[in-house]
């Protein structure tokens, strides 16, 4: 039918943990993309990922991204981190 259709789900947490499972939203998306903010280096920063893709073998990896007056631009991944979808997270060691 070339019908697409967004939900969107605000959380009330602007850092940590959120539960997405309990609002019956992930069964019936066939796609689910996760945006949230994190404190990295005591700057906040936007992360963007792809938590559900059906039938895609998508990478899973969190991202920042960047909004500017021109454009959003989806940045590498944050490598060395660990914890940053708790918001606030650890340098990985080794």
């Amino acid at each position: 039918m070339g019908v697409t259709i967004f939900i969107t789900n605000e959380i009330p947490e602007l850092l940590g943990s959120s539960a997405l499972t309990g609002h019956g939203v992930s069964s019936i998306a066939d796609n689910i993309i996760l945006l949230r903010y994190v404190e990295v280096e005591a700057d906040l920063k936007r992360a963007i990922s792809v938590l559900k893709m059906r039938g895609s073998a998508h990478k899973r990896e969190l991202r920042e991204f960047v909004i500017t007056d021109n454009e959003l631009t989806v940045a590498g991944p944050f490598k060395g981190l660990q914890g940053v979808l708790t918001g606030v997270p650890t340098r990985r060691k080794g």
